[in-house]
């Protein structure tokens, strides 16, 4: 670690804010179903720790719901060795709890636009394969109506099981789920069940 002996402070910056901007990324990738975070598509950059997300794209089961992949998002080893324990406790869970408890909080203003999203993205999902008059689109749409009713359901209780939860058990964080997903996106088992092109050693 010969980077964190000769400058310990932009190191300790970097550290900072690379755990911040990877719990917002990792809950959109969870929420979302973002599931192939291969490392092209998995961009950090090194003179701030801002993290980036090349080819954002929702995966759908093939009756056109939201899937639910084993691994909720990107935490192979050597990114959760990056983080350093201290900050992926003390700082990159809490930020995926407090971010997901802000966007609950302000759930009236993002409503609408988790529906337009997911109208969209469904909608384009459906007809890539094929041409379709403007007509045939908003019949699609029409159609389609009820998904995206059930989609955007499943993105709103994701983004509520994040957020702290005052129903927890004596014994538990108000965190646990949060804690639940960092242990099933680094699972030794899981990760060697991704493909190749995963990466998940990396």
């Amino acid at each position: 670690r010969p980077t964190s002996k000769r400058w310990p402070e932009p190191f300790f910056q970097f550290r900072r804010a690379f755990a911040g901007q990877l719990a917002a990324n990792s809950l959109l990738q969870y929420v979302f179903t973002v599931a192939e975070r291969s490392p092209q598509r998995f961009v950090m950059l090194k003179r701030n720790g801002q993290v980036l997300s090349p080819d954002f794209r929702v995966t759908y089961t093939t009756q056109g719901f939201v899937d639910n992949p084993e691994v909720p998002f990107r935490l192979t080893p050597n990114v959760k060795a990056l983080l350093g324990e201290a900050y992926c406790d003390g700082r990159f869970i809490p930020a995926i709890a407090m971010i997901a408890a802000a966007i609950i909080e302000n759930g009236g203003e993002f409503d609408s636009i988790l529906r337009l999203l997911m109208r969209d993205d469904i909608v384009a999902w459906y007809s890539k394969s094929q041409a379709r008059s403007d007509s045939k689109t908003q019949e699609l749409e029409r159609q389609l109506s009820e998904r995206v009713a059930k989609n955007v359901s499943i993105l709103q209780s994701r983004i509520a099981e994040c957020a702290p939860s005052r129903k927890a058990k004596q014994d538990e964080p108000i965190d646990k789920r949060v804690r639940d997903l960092c242990e099933a996106a680094s699972d030794p088992e899981k990760l060697a069940m991704k493909g190749t092109v995963y990466h998940a050693w990396l």
